[in-house]
């Protein structure tokens, strides 16, 4: 059930984080897109998977302006290995483990 909702963008709305209808906004900085992307990177690198399809960031939202350049990510639901480093590392980015 998660899986499929992390997969349908219908299922989570992007938008203005100040709307109460807005299941995911932007990350705060370029720094924590970056952060993000790597995480999910090595997770791969060191034999885990990323188990949900629609992950990773997005470019410009259809019929959003405000949203051109911005930091946004869809979020991950990763199957690390158990000796990953991630396990023993502070990460704030929206990714499930």
């Amino acid at each position: 059930m998660l899986l499929e909702n992390y997969n349908s963008p219908s299922n989570l709305p992007i938008g203005d984080p100040l709307d109460p209808k807005t299941m995911i906004g932007p990350l705060h900085t370029t720094t924590s897109v970056e952060r993000y992307t790597k995480r999910l990177e090595s997770i791969k690198k060191n034999g885990g998977v990323v188990l949900n399809e629609n992950s990773g960031q997005i470019g410009t939202l259809d019929n959003w302006e405000e949203s051109s350049g911005g930091n946004w990510v869809r979020p991950a639901i990763a199957k690390p290995v158990k000796d990953d480093p991630c396990w023993k590392e502070e990460y704030v980015p929206p990714t499930s483990l």
